[in-house]
């Protein structure tokens, strides 16, 4: 005899697993927990960022019955670049012969660096400014350029070795380095005279064209880098080659001196000296004279006002 059998029928969800894969750039996702018989499905794994930013994966299937999605693999931390070098040392203020140079400035950071840069070098140099006079005149020759000097000699305001009217014993010449106010001097380097009996001097001058400095106040800078027993003085030499001289002043190595000399008074003038009609402005730098050295003097000349 034949029995009817009943159909037994298989009623589940058959669907696979839903999946949500990282997507490189945020935090990685584990897999969705699947569903199945007995709540079992196995999450898929997620994507750990990768994109270098030091941030990993933090993956993992949501909490539900059955086994949890694997935790997502972390990103790779990428390397930090490095850092350029810190700024070099500053250069020292510039040097003079005169006055010292200031401090160079530090150098900068340079980008990403983690050293500063070095403190700027001291300058080098001479002895702080000093000796100003009390009565500058209002035209100055300041020395700021090359062009007011002449190897030449001297033509209306340019200095140079008048040889034909003084005997000269050494050099002149001009330089660029800081003065007694800004860049620009005259440098004198007196010599022993070939003839024992010339001075052992020299005479910076300059020529006017027959100006009248009655009641005038003249002064002048000079500066001894080296030598001993060195005296200077101011003079004007009126039409005809007539003289008149400021007071002789006794110089000190490494420090500027004020020479003065006022056409009311002057220290010395000769009779037919005429102070309506003057020629020349200069400077005698010389060997005291009584002295028996004969080492090289070298001078600076600075700032002759009138």
């Amino acid at each position: 005899m034949l029995t009817a059998c009943g159909h037994i029928g298989l009623d589940w969800d058959s669907r696979s697993d839903a999946v949500i894969p990282g997507d490189g750039d945020d935090d990685a996702w584990g897999g969705e927990v699947g569903t199945g018989p007995d709540d079992s499905g196995d999450g898929d794994t997620g994507d750990g960022d990768k994109d270098g930013d030091g941030s990993g994966g933090s993956g993992g299937g949501l909490t539900r019955p059955g086994v949890g999605g694997m935790n997502g693999v972390g990103g790779l931390t990428a390397a930090g670049g490095s850092g350029s070098a810190g700024g070099g040392d500053g250069s020292g203020g510039k040097s003079s012969v005169v006055t010292g140079g200031a401090d160079g400035s530090g150098g900068q950071n340079a980008a990403g660096g983690a050293d500063a840069g070095g403190s700027g070098g001291a300058g080098t140099g001479g002895a702080t400014q000093s000796g100003a006079c009390a009565a500058p005149g209002e035209h100055h020759f300041g020395f700021d350029s090359s062009a007011s000097f002449s190897a030449s000699g001297p033509a209306p305001a340019v200095w140079g070795l008048d040889i034909s009217h003084t005997m000269n014993s050494g050099t002149l010449s001009w330089t660029g380095d800081d003065g007694y106010y800004a860049s620009g001097m005259l440098r004198a380097v007196i010599v022993r005279p070939a003839v024992p009996t010339n001075p052992q001097a020299l005479y910076p001058r300059t020529s006017l064209a027959g100006k009248d400095l009655r009641g005038a106040q003249l002064a002048g800078h000079v500066y001894v880098q080296s030598g001993l027993e060195v005296s200077a003085k101011i003079f004007v030499q009126s039409d005809g080659y007539y003289w008149a001289e400021g007071q002789l002043t006794e110089l000190t190595a490494g420090a500027w001196t004020c020479l003065e000399l006022n056409l009311q008074e002057p220290a010395y003038a000769d009779e037919d000296f005429d102070s309506s009609k003057i020629i020349g402005i200069g400077v005698e730098i010389a060997r005291n004279q009584l002295s028996v050295l004969a080492t090289p003097i070298t001078a600076y000349l600075d700032d002759v006002s009138y």
